[in-house]
């Protein structure tokens, strides 16, 4: 890192650093006062849970603001971090938070015998976790912003300027090994475009593929980037850094009702047949292929959109031909239960719907539920996984415990009980938190993956839905 950099940081941690201690004096002395005023002693456990609560508040300002004065610095400097930087932005903001907590050790261990202060070290991860999560925030958007600059200044590029496959591949590449995120790829290819090559020539089939690059780059405007595969040819790629499923589906449906109103054809209607995919693993030419796969699932019908999910059992390849993506599909559904404790508590089910007519043998199921849900119990499963993703838990099943499933049929897998009153307590009674509480589930079935994600509101819904009709 830029040693100007450091230097201005450090500038600028010292001058808030003092800000943020001033406020945390003035907390404390807040503190003493309340204690004396409920006629606590200093040594008392609930007196001294007010103090290492604080301090454990200001243990999280403190790497807030180390954080916080290295972006100020760099965007001073007009510069990014790059990989490395943002490598040594981490330890710098961790050192904050190492140092905090030896000068709280030498702290209780002078204080008399007494008094029993509390470590403030469980306190202070619930907030080294916070800056942990704004620290990838700003890391995740960096990382995006070269393949999204491409639309960042509302320009849309014309398309002999549209960047090539070659391109597409090492953007698409580039966002996978971040692993910041799922990635949206879709596939375009125009419908009846050879009708309009015949009728007007190759000058009127490049205008018809100009326009139809104008429209398609007015949809994914600061959404991503579009580009042209082929330097001649009707076929388009367009990938969105951090879609998920509904997302891509959502602007794919958008371009193709844009195609059809706007007719880039003239007097022959042209529309576009599009393939989706949403991934965050595998190879670039891997994602493009299953998209232009889709795509041509999509062609069948013309001016559709097809989404690319699991369609295949590798056991009975003659049957491919009348599978179709929804023959397999991974549900998650809620009930309540009974409260416990005057607590709100639900059960989250998994079920595999097999409507095809293959056995399904082998399958992995990973759950990742939010850990302010299982407070509650607070207890430990033999199936749980060590993952590093601030505020989750996970889970990791295979059909060892369950057996196959067979053609048509469902197979109920695991199931949890939730407590959202527990979460709505952790997060200080705000309830909207809890409501947008992502519930994630993924299944690889044969070594391909199907996921899918819904919040406790919608799980709610789903279930009130249910009762009604």
């Amino acid at each position: 890192m830029d040693k100007r950099i450091l230097d201005h940081a450090a500038a600028i941690y010292a001058r808030d650093l003092k800000k943020a201690s001033e406020k945390h004096t003035q907390q404390l002395r807040d503190i003493h006062a309340e204690i004396s005023r409920r006629g606590f002693q200093i040594r008392d456990g609930i007196a001294q849970g007010m103090i290492v609560a604080a301090d454990a508040v200001f243990v999280g300002e403190e790497m807030r603001t180390r954080l916080e004065s290295l972006r100020e610095a760099f965007k001073d400097a007009g510069l990014q971090p790059s990989t490395e930087d943002f490598r040594q932005i981490w330890e710098l903001v961790e050192e904050v938070y190492s140092t905090s907590l030896a000068q709280d050790r030498a702290n209780r261990s002078r204080l008399s015998g007494n008094i029993v202060r509390g470590d403030i070290g469980s306190a202070a991860a619930r907030h080294h976790d916070d800056v942990l999560a704004e620290f990838n925030v700003w890391r995740s958007r960096v990382g995006l912003a070269g393949v999204r600059q491409g639309f960042a200044e509302g320009k849309i590029p014309a398309l002999k300027e549209l960047p090539q496959k070659v391109n597409c591949v090492l953007d698409l590449e580039s966002l996978l090994d971040m692993n910041q995120g799922p990635v949206g790829v879709l596939y375009l290819d125009l419908d009846n475009f050879k009708a309009v090559n015949d009728k007007y020539q190759h000058e009127g089939g490049d205008k018809c593929i100009e326009r139809a690059a104008e429209i398609i780059g007015s949809v994914v405007q600061y959404k991503g980037r579009l580009y042209r595969l082929h330097s001649t040819g009707d076929e388009f790629a367009v990938i969105l850094p951090n879609y998920d499923r509904t997302e891509a589906m959502a602007v794919a449906e958008r371009i193709r009702s844009a195609i059809g109103d706007h007719n880039p054809g003239g007097e022959i209607r042209v529309t576009a047949s599009i393939g989706v995919v949403v991934t965050k693993e595998g190879t670039a030419d891997e994602a493009l292929s299953r998209a232009d796969k889709a795509m041509y699932v999509a062609k069948q019908s013309r001016n559709k959109v097809h989404f690319d999910v699991l369609k295949e059992l590798p056991q009975r390849p003659e049957s491919y031909k009348v599978l179709k993506p929804s023959d397999i599909e991974l549900r998650l559904t809620s009930q309540i239960l009974p409260h416990q404790d005057d607590h709100v508590v639900r059960r989250l089910e998994t079920s595999l719907v097999n409507d095809t007519n293959n056995r399904i043998e082998k399958y992995e199921l990973e759950m990742r539920i939010p850990s302010s849900l299982l407070k509650h119990w607070n207890s430990k499963y033999p199936s749980e996984v060590f993952r590093k993703i601030t505020g989750l838990r996970c889970f990791r099943f295979d059909q060892a415990g369950w057996g196959p499933v067979r053609p048509h049929d469902q197979l109920r897998l695991a199931c949890f009980e939730y407590c959202t009153t527990c979460a709505v307590n952790e997060h200080g009674g705000v309830g909207a938190i809890v409501a947008e509480a992502k519930l994630s589930a993924r299944i690889w079935i044969d070594g391909q993956e199907y996921q899918v994600e819904k919040t406790v509101k919608q799980l709610a819904q789903d279930r009130d839905s249910d009762k009604t009709s």
